[in-house]
């Protein structure tokens, strides 16, 4: 793996749009694939229904040792983890045919702990982050380098 590291960052809105990944050469090697480490996503909620309702109204919230849950016509408004953090929803890695392909041929959630690896240059499909709907999506990536 790379030495090159990131940690990515996605706020609710942001995402990152259709790409592929060339391939490049370094000191260390040629980089054949990407590896994207999912640091938060389903897991982290405990299986709960994150249906979501724009009725603020009615709200009722609940909390137990670490999730608050709020409740608008029996469906949950917004997931809190952890001191109040919103739960990740949306994020996902969609990868298509071609650039101007509209519909995903695979769909990846972000799930905690989850390791996801592709293909650079003529072995990379085209793909995307999708937009972040709530919470903070954070994830590391590096490259697999080949000498």
């Amino acid at each position: 793996c790379s030495s090159n590291i990131r940690m990515y960052r996605y706020q609710a809105e942001q995402r990152f749009g259709r790409h592929i990944d060339e391939s490049h050469e370094n000191s260390e090697g040629v980089s054949k694939f990407t590896l994207l480490i999912y640091l938060n996503g389903e897991g982290d909620s405990s299986g709960l229904d994150q249906g979501r309702s724009s009725n603020k109204s009615d709200k009722k919230c609940k909390k137990s040792t670490d999730i608050v849950s709020c409740k608008t016509e029996d469906k949950i408004d917004d997931v809190l983890i952890n001191d109040g953090e919103v739960q990740l929803r949306g994020g996902e890695t969609m990868f298509y045919a071609n650039m101007y392909e509209r519909s995903a041929v695979v769909s990846v959630r972000p799930v905690t702990g989850t390791v996801l690896l592709h293909g650079h240059g003529h072995r990379c499909l085209t793909h995307e982050g999708a937009e972040v709907v709530s919470g903070v999506k954070y994830l590391l990536r590096t490259d697999v380098l080949y000498r």
